[in-house]
């Protein structure tokens, strides 16, 4: 035991801010959409008086760094509020404080955490069908969280970053331009694809 050390509870201040960049808005096959790379961050700072410590910031925290897709689906009008999210998501941001976790079943819940106010919505929506094609969407874009909210259909992607970012790496021609909004355009057109031919 210590007895001269003097302990003080820390104050400590958290920040959370977001920033968005390559944002689209448009038509797809019909159906307008939103959509744009996202990052979220928190940050921390507090002050601890221990005997020769001094002044200790916590780094920043990343709590999403992906893709967010938007648009509208009128058969999901009568649902408020319920997520699906692959385990390996961040459960730390955007969670909803009138949720109630549910369960569907073993296989669908090993990967997945399924969130809804009301719990008929969910096992209302999750049919086998369905399930099997979340499980698919799963193989090819691997962490996500899909939020379902009166007619509205959020995806927010992790960890798929925009090809722009590359940009920095090395000085950028006409070609190189068109290239890089080439491939930024055929993964966004895939997610179009994948979630509209799902949630649609």
């Amino acid at each position: 035991m210590v007895s001269n050390a003097r302990y003080l509870r820390p104050a400590i201040k958290t920040r959370a801010f977001y920033n968005s960049e390559d944002y689209i808005r448009g038509t797809y096959k019909g159906v307008p959409y939103e959509q744009s790379s996202v990052q979220m961050m928190t940050t921390h700072r507090g002050r601890y008086a221990y005997r020769m410590w001094g002044i200790r910031s916590l780094k920043p925290r990343y709590t999403f760094k992906g893709r967010v897709l938007l648009f509208s689906s009128p058969r999901f009008q009568n649902i408020n509020s319920l997520k699906i999210t692959t385990k390996s998501f961040s459960r730390s941001s955007w969670l909803g404080f009138n949720e109630t976790m549910i369960r569907i079943n073993d296989l669908f819940d090993s990967e997945f955490y399924v969130n809804a106010v009301n719990p008929q919505d969910a096992y209302d929506l999750l049919t086998p069908q369905l399930m099997a094609e979340i499980a698919n969407i799963k193989n090819y874009f691997g962490n996500f969280r899909i939020h379902i909210n009166q007619g509205m259909v959020y995806v927010a992607i992790g960890k798929l970053e925009s090809p722009f970012d590359r940009a920095y790496e090395a000085p950028l021609d006409r070609h190189k331009i068109y290239q890089l909004t080439d491939e930024y355009m055929n993964v966004t057109s895939k997610m179009l694809d994948t979630f509209f031919t799902v949630f649609l």
